[in-house]
Parts: C-alpha cells; sequence; structure tokens
C-alpha cells in the first residue's frame, strides 16, 4: 500500500460493533475501494452493509476475506479469501505445545496459505477529477 501511495486503516472493532463500523467506513468521503476482513464471516458482514448502501461488489468496493473455512457462505458471495490450512496450524501448534518449556522464546511459525481469487475484487472504481 505504502509503495502505491495508498493509506492502510485499521481498527480492531468489538464483534458487535462491527456493522455499524463497516456502515461509518464506507460512509466517508473519501470511501475506500477495498476492504479486508479479518475472516470470511467478517468480509460478509461488510459485504452485506455495502449492499445496504447501494454499493456494487466488486465494480465500487473490492472485499476480501481470510480463513476459507465456510464454503457455503464463500460460493454464495462469490468471496475472494486466503485460505489458510488448518491441519498445518494444528499440527504445528500440536509439536510446539508438546516441545514448550517455561523458559522458551516467543514462537514464530509461519505456515502456507494461498490467495483463493472470486468475484468480490476488481480494479479500483474510476473516480473523475
Amino acid at each position: 500500500l505504502e509503495k502505491a501511495g495508498l493509506a492502510e486503516i485499521t481498527a480492531d472493532v468489538d464483534r458487535l460493533d462491527t456493522e455499524r463500523y463497516i456502515r461509518a467506513v464506507l460512509s466517508a468521503d473519501p470511501r475506500p475501494t477495498a476492504l479486508v476482513g479479518l475472516s470470511d464471516t467478517r468480509a460478509a458482514q461488510a459485504i452485506h452493509v455495502a449492499r445496504e448502501l447501494g454499493l456494487e461488489i466488486p465494480v465500487d468496493l473490492s472485499i476480501t476475506g481470510f480463513d476459507d473455512v465456510d464454503r457455503v457462505l464463500i460460493q454464495s458471495l462469490s468471496l475472494t479469501t486466503v485460505r489458510i490450512h488448518q491441519d498445518r496450524i494444528a499440527h504445528a501448534a500440536i509439536e510446539e505445545l508438546l516441545n514448550f518449556t517455561m523458559d522458551a522464546p516467543p514462537i514464530k511459525r509461519l505456515v502456507p496459505s494461498e490467495l483463493v481469487h472470486r468475484g468480490s475484487v476488481g480494479p479500483p472504481p474510476m473516480t473523475l477529477l
């Protein structure tokens, strides 16, 4: 984002406040051209709010999720998402727990993931100056 000259806006929003926050973000001027959900469920909430506001996905707004767990939800929304390999995460967690000691340094593990492109992302909308 920085290389492209764009600003990243992040928020730690309570689950109950998610839709209200999304509505405020999408009503701002200028409105963002893309949202990245912390999970596919949050991305689905964003799609719901965006559609209520009359926005067309992905023409007016691109939305992505993260986890690729709920296949029915994802496919019904044609949601682009990052697929995580839960079995690999589980194996890494179990391995770390089995080898855990109180004096162990903090753990950092990278687990492969993949971007699954579906229909919820597109080029940013054209703006007239």
